[in-house]
């Protein structure tokens, strides 16, 4: 049965000069300069490709680097001779533990591994978080059940075992034999998958080649530092610990896992697998590159405890719905900024301070998330996006960061006048505030309206160097985003009924308070004209 990653199994899915293909590792790497990028299911799968396989493979091989040994290869057009050699060599010496149904090291898996509750085995699609399975029933349906599965190709089911690895949820897993810490053939309080509790910002950038180099950290290599594929092979037992590195943690053994494969007409397919209770680790390592940080208060400060930390720095979390340049502050925000609410993540940071890297360089950021229930237990959304990110603005720049991170907030402005608008109007016809953490807002429908103009206007940021040119630009942002509020605006007020127009009057904290349609437009108006001061300068007696 043919399993090999490196050179057989074509799992890793590209596009090439816009053509859909799917290539072994060791093509994928040694091609990634003729490659446009990654073209998993999801941008989920890009992620776990990258993070499980990809990127541990070229740093082991070529690292650990150094500033000038990245800024060297930024910049050019592919690994050079020297760096294939050692890519094939590190391929070809641990061939055997790049083999999806070897007998001693299953790639990414537990040899092995059986599930303590007679006929415990999970159908394929438990890999898969858009597919039915036992009772999650997602938006995205196919006509398959636990007793009729899906038959995975070998390329598939390997690519969906790293997805979750990355991205699985918590709760309950089944038990392993073997495993002293199952009970009743189960296992209790596992944790979410080592994605799930943070917003994944991945740099991209004009081929995969260059995404692979973005992504890359520079820096030492930690002591007993090695991905899976380098430590011995996993058993059912497992332990809460700390990641000895980023190699490990980039390839961490969440879960307990083995792929079941059975012979088709069709060539090898996988319909079962087996999934338990992996290692567990204590939140987001401080050095993931990945993440971006917020400095928040310590509510869980000791007051017995003085030397504890006022502060304390946690990864970012995707609000359900947000576009990615919502956060445009967080991504673009310098490490260790005197009294900075943010904090980017460590690859924009070190791709800022590139000697080699221009700053009209095209870079581009993802954004993804599975948003989950409370207890981690269930999927409720995958949300990802893409956006233009300016080096001068990582850099520093002060007119250039002003004016992008001043055209989001803006957007932002707009979004909370419209939310506003709408509640004050409900109000003003006898009905209830809408609840601002549930159902669909207006402000939610004009932020989409305004993103492509926010992603060309922060795509010509890139670009352009004239800070004259920029502030013309900015401008004929704040009119677009003009005609778009106003048009929000009268889509509202073309709604209400005749009684919004005398009002009502109801307490609010203990004081009564008129709502009118009247005021609502004019509160309305006096927000919008004040979000964009390009086009409404302030009054002398306002400024």
């Amino acid at each position: 049965m043919e399993d090999c990653l490196i050179d057989k199994i074509p799992w890793i899915p590209v596009l090439r000069a816009g053509n859909a293909d799917a290539l072994p590792l060791r093509a994928a790497l040694l091609e990634s300069h003729q490659i446009d990028a990654l073209d998993g299911e999801l941008p989920t799968v890009n992620i776990a490709l990258l993070r499980h396989a990809i990127l541990p493979v070229v740093l082991h091989a070529l690292g650990p680097l150094t500033k000038a040994a990245w800024d060297e290869m930024i910049i050019a057009p592919g690994f050079t001779d020297d760096q294939v050699r050692q890519l094939n060599d590190y391929l070809d010496e641990r061939r055997h533990r790049f083999a999806a149904f070897h007998k001693e090291f299953p790639f990414g898996q537990t040899p092995d591994l059986e599930p303590a509750k007679k006929n415990g085995e999970k159908p394929s699609t438990a890999l898969i978080p858009t597919m039915a399975s036992g009772n999650n029933t997602p938006v995205r349906r196919r006509h398959t059940t636990d007793g009729n599965p899906l038959a995975l190709p070998v390329g598939d089911a390997v690519r969906w075992m790293l997805h979750a690895q990355c991205w699985d949820t918590g709760g309950i897993k089944g038990g392993a034999v073997g495993d002293p810490q199952a009970k009743s053939s189960k296992t209790t309080g596992n944790r979410g998958g080592p994605l799930s509790n943070f917003a994944v910002v991945t740099p991209i950038g004009r081929n995969l080649y260059e995404t692979i180099i973005l992504n890359l950290p520079i820096g030492p290599r930690a002591a007993g530092d090695l991905p899976a594929w380098e430590r011995v092979a996993p058993g059912p037992n497992w332990e809460e610990r700390a990641p000895a590195g980023i190699l490990e943690w980039w390839t961490w053994g969440a879960r307990r896992m083995r792929l079941i494969p059975h012979q088709t007409d069709e060539g090898a397919r996988v319909s079962y697998v087996v999934l338990a209770a992996g290692d567990r680790v204590a939140g987001v390592p401080p050095w993931e590159p990945h993440a971006t940080w917020v400095y928040r208060k310590n509510t869980k400060k000791d007051k017995d405890d003085p030397d504890a930390p006022d502060v304390v720095r946690a990864p970012r979390f995707r609000q359900q719905g947000a576009q990615a340049w919502q956060g445009l502050e967080t991504l673009l925000t310098l490490p260790k900024e005197e009294d900075a609410a943010f904090e980017t993540s460590t690859l924009l940071a070190q791709a800022a301070a590139s000697n080699t890297l221009g700053a009209d360089y095209p870079l581009m950021l993802q954004t993804c998330s599975i948003i989950y229930n409370t207890h981690v237990t269930t999927i409720k959304d995958i949300t990802f996006d893409t956006l233009p990110a300016p080096i001068a603005a990582l850099r520093g720049d002060p007119q250039v960061w002003d004016t992008a991170v001043e055209a989001a907030r803006q957007a932002a402005q707009l979004a909370t006048a419209t939310n506003r608008l709408a509640a004050n109007l409900a109000q003003a016809a006898s009905g209830p505030a809408p609840d601002p953490d549930r159902g669909n807002h207006p402000g939610d429908k004009l932020l989409s309206a305004l993103r492509p103009y926010v992603l060309r206007f922060l795509k010509g940021c890139q670009t352009t160097t004239d800070p004259e040119q920029r502030a013309r630009a900015h401008a004929a942002l704040q009119t677009i985003y003009d005609r778009e509020a106003q048009r929000a605006g009268n889509e509202l007020l073309t709604r209400v009924p005749p009684s919004a127009f005398t009002g009502r009057t109801r307490e609010v904290r203990g004081k009564p308070m008129t709502f009118r349609l009247a005021e609502a437009e004019r509160y309305f108006n006096a927000a919008r004209r004040k979000a964009l001061p390009l086009i409404y300068p302030p009054r002398p007696e306002e400024s």
